[in-house]
């Protein structure tokens, strides 16, 4: 699997996901390129939330909720299906290994 170097170092940091400041979901969107109901589609659809959002509030992203996120566009940039990117992202961002070489379904398919 093909992590961006960039967002391996916050996979093993040992800082607790609440620490840092919690974004918005525009403030996310703006930083992710995304628009914000992207995010709201991912958080329905996928489960790819905020850790702490609860029906009715606002959506509070934290460090490790950005990540998750961020994993999560990496992967559908390079060809892997929703649900697939969602449960990758998901299994990195939460220290889920992943067995040996498996690669997301749809990834590295010729252009």
């Amino acid at each position: 699997m093909n992590i961006p170097r960039a967002m391996v170092g916050t996979l093993t940091s040992p800082t607790p996901a609440r620490d840092g400041p919690l974004l918005t979901t525009s403030a996310l969107a703006l930083r992710m390129g995304v628009a914000p109901g992207t995010l709201r589609t991912w958080d329905r659809r996928y489960g790819v939330s905020p850790t702490d959002h609860s029906s009715g509030s606002d959506r509070r992203y934290t460090t490790q909720d950005v990540l998750r996120v961020g994993l999560m566009r990496h992967f559908l940039s390079h060809g892997t299906e929703p649900a697939e990117a969602a449960r990758l992202a998901q299994a990195v961002s939460t220290d889920t290994a992943l067995p040996v070489g498996e690669r997301p379904s749809g990834a590295n398919r010729p252009a």
